[in-house]
């Protein structure tokens, strides 16, 4: 998770998986292979999702 706090003390968290972050001195840069809002996220799909990837591994 990315918490990123906007101009007037705002805060967004984003979901990231995968990819590459930067820091400069003067800010981050972020290549995600996927990039989902968290207001955006649903536990219940993301759950199920979760059980499908470990049964595949067994």
């Amino acid at each position: 998770m990315v918490r990123i706090t906007k101009q007037f003390g705002e805060e967004e968290l984003i979901y990231l998986s995968g990819g590459i972050l930067e820091v400069q001195p003067n800010g981050v840069i972020v290549l995600a292979d996927t990039a989902i809002r968290g207001k955006d996220l649903d536990e219940a799909r993301a759950l199920e999702s979760k059980r499908r990837a470990e049964e595949h591994v067994r």
